[in-house]
């Protein structure tokens, strides 16, 4: 397994140049602390995982050479931090449309070529980037009981630490495993990953095959418990900023997972825990309006601010999504929605605002304007307005940047009314959805039972989740395919990147649902390493 060990072999390094100020995270940092410090020390521990934080935000070092990178961060403009998979995956879905050439970013993530190759760079961006973070909670963890710290300090590292390793492998395998069928619960034995759990720091060390897709997920619940157990009522967590994992957002990884796995009580129960407190609460209309921008928003419970100095501008979350950031990729194509999609929307829902319902609209007449003034952004009908950079309608520096929410308490209210339905509490699911809707529509209320019911609380988690990394991820685990039409797509030049899959059902056993594992992985394993299908 050389490709991972040398990833996990030079993150000590990589964290040390990447570590943060104190503006941007709750620790200082040193550009020149030894490797010993790092894993030896309370403060040294908080760097290495304030460097993932950084890590996930897509910030750049400044310093960054051939041979002196992040594992899947390597320059490239399209891959960033977390959200640049997050984007890539929803390319992958039947929700989000390109409808003009622009640049060719994620063009073969929409026709499904990019995963399906062994060579393919991103691809290995992609595996290299959630192996990263495994291997540094893998050597935080070694190192973390040896350190002189309170009991709460060395928790919430420990927390932290559980917590991250456990999201990781719930996207590694879900990528790379085929879906988590709850019909066989406790016998799913179809191959996933390689499960490392202890520090791999020599190029010399022996392959690790890949484990099942259920002695992982086994794995990712065993972790995600003891990391809510160390996080729950600790101080020193509590007293950290939202680009920390908390309790609640564990409690939320908890429910992802339960959810993706069919254990529908589980995922109810964890996604009320995570609503739990007063750090985030449902947003007002007018927050929801607001351009999703600021990492303080009451709904985001996890996020990473990105403060001028330190953002990652053009390979940023804006440089894809926000609609007045001063970009070449979304001034030449926004990124839109499907138009069944945006109609499926109740009249009066005012996330209709999150797109573009008149291009004619003044309120882009700065946008649209070319530079200086604005940025001659395409402003059409369909196109993405969910996120404006600086919360503006007017286009501020590249440096001013959206902050990405990597979790929204909306989302705890989509989980607990999907896992009630499932569960068979459809008074319950009511409940939740209604909590959620009413802020976007006025008066709302619901009848609908059975799969009337189901069809809406899904469609309804593809409208408020659109863009922020979930659809591909949905349509794998419902098992049921998907299905792109040319009604929905239709217009521009969105089908010309859907690589054969326009009116077309993708059935859910097809092979395509799984990635292709990387050459490199394949050739260092010497064979013991399976590739898929």
């Amino acid at each position: 397994m050389k490709k991972i060990t040398l990833i996990f072999g030079i993150l000590a390094l990589l964290l040390i140049q990447t570590s943060c100020n104190s503006d941007f995270l709750d620790t200082s940092s040193s550009t020149d602390a030894s490797e010993a410090v790092l894993l030896s020390t309370f403060d040294g521990l908080m760097i290495a995982l304030n460097g993932v934080h950084r890590h996930m935000a897509g910030l750049s070092t400044g310093n960054q050479t051939s041979t002196n990178v992040w594992p899947g961060m390597d320059g490239s403009q399209g891959y960033g931090g977390l959200y640049s998979h997050g984007i890539v995956i929803d390319h992958m879905g039947d929700d989000l449309v390109i409808r003009h050439q622009g640049n060719s970013w994620h063009h073969s993530a929409m026709d499904w070529s990019q995963h399906r190759n062994y060579a393919n760079a991103n691809t290995l961006r992609t595996y290299s980037f959630f192996f990263s973070i495994v291997g540094q909670m893998n050597m935080i963890l070694a190192n973390v009981d040896n350190v002189v710290a309170t009991e709460h300090q060395k928790n919430m590292i420990r927390g932290q630490a559980l917590a991250y390793r456990s999201f990781a492998y719930w996207w590694l395998v879900q990528l790379w495993g085929e879906r988590y069928d709850y019909t066989r619960s406790g016998q799913n034995n179809q191959l996933g990953v390689p499960l490392v759990l202890e520090p791999i720091l020599s190029p010399t060390a022996p392959p690790v095959p890949r484990a099942t897709v259920q002695e992982i997920y086994d794995q990712i619940n065993a972790d995600l418990l003891r990391a809510i157990g160390y996080l729950t009522n600790n101080p020193v967590s509590e007293a950290l900023s939202r680009s920390h994992i908390s309790a609640n957002v564990a409690n939320g990884f908890k429910a992802r997972v339960a959810l993706t796995q069919g254990y529908w009580a589980l995922a109810a129960h964890h996604a009320r825990q995570a609503r739990l407190g007063n750090r985030s609460r449902l947003a007002t209309a007018d927050e929801l309006l607001n351009g999703l921008y600021d990492h303080t928003h009451p709904d985001f419970m996890w996020a990473m601010h990105q403060p001028p100095d330190q953002s990652a501008v053009q390979a940023s979350f804006s440089g894809y999504m926000a609609i007045n950031y001063a970009g070449t990729f979304i001034r030449t194509s926004l990124r839109g929605i499907t138009t069944t999609l945006y109609n499926s929307m109740d009249p009066n829902d005012i996330r209709r605002d999150w797109w573009v319902s008149d291009p004619n609209d003044p309120i882009y007449d700065i946008i649209r304007t070319p530079a200086p003034i604005g940025n001659g952004t395409r402003i059409e009908r369909y196109g993405v307005r969910k996120w404006r950079s600086g919360g503006v309608w007017t286009v501020p520096p590249t440096s001013i940047v959206v902050d990405p929410a990597f979790m929204r308490i909306s989302e705890m209210y989509l989980i607990e009314a999907e896992a009630e339905f499932h569960a068979g509490n459809e008074a319950a699911a009511r409940a939740a959805l209604t909590t959620l809707m009413e802020i976007r529509v006025p008066g709302f209320t619901t009848t609908n039972t059975g799969i009337a019911l189901r069809d809406e609380i899904r469609t309804n988690r593809r409208i408020e989740l659109w863009g922020e990394g979930f659809r591909w991820l949905d349509l794998k685990r419902h098992g049921e395919g998907m299905l792109r039409t040319s009604v929905a797509f239709g217009g521009g030049a969105g089908p010309l990147f859907t690589g054969g899959l326009l009116d077309v059902l993708v059935p859910p056993d097809d092979v395509r649902w799984q990635w292709q594992i990387p050459r490199r992985e394949i050739l260092a394993s010497h064979g013991l390493i399976q590739q898929n299908p």
